[in-house]
């Protein structure tokens, strides 16, 4: 019945034909299922219980910036490609000493605690 629902929402409103793709629903439901957990949760929550609904986020993203790409040329793709690859893995070792442990300066800390309630848990 959600299904129908959702399905019926977006041939009203004309929603791209990803949307409407049985597979992009079941990503959404995967990350919705992990993630709608712990929304309810007042006591701190640690970064190991995003980590199952971070995959399905990252399929999500996937997928969307494939689409959006499709219709590009060739060389303009590739380097989009490259670019958020890059952006990936200079994030990945900006933030890798807060998400394991790895000593660094109270500067350092604070250079990468950039949301305000990032600081409030820290």
């Amino acid at each position: 019945m959600l299904y129908w629902l959702f399905r019926s929402f977006f041939y009203k409103y004309q929603v791209p034909e990803l949307l409407r793709s049985r597979g992009i629903l079941v990503l959404f439901a995967g990350y919705l299922a992990l993630f709608l957990p712990f929304i309810s949760i007042q006591r701190f929550t640690l970064l190991y219980h995003y980590f199952p609904a971070l995959l399905f986020a990252i399929m999500i993203f996937s997928v969307f910036f494939e689409t959006l790409l499709m219709k590009l040329p060739k060389d303009i793709r590739l380097a989009s490609y490259a670019a958020v690859l890059a952006l990936v893995v200079i994030s990945f070792i900006y933030f890798l000493p807060l998400s394991l442990g790895i000593p660094i300066s109270q500067e350092q800390v604070a250079d990468r605690l950039w949301l305000p309630s990032w600081r409030e848990a820290w």
